[in-house]
């Protein structure tokens, strides 16, 4: 994960993320 500006807009990255694994599993 990048960490933009300082930010940390990780979390919407991750269930992104977590998204698009769980899908791919399923």
């Amino acid at each position: 994960i990048l960490e933009l500006d300082g930010r940390q807009p990780a979390d919407e990255i991750l269930q992104a993320s977590l998204r698009a694994i769980h899908a791919a599993l399923s």
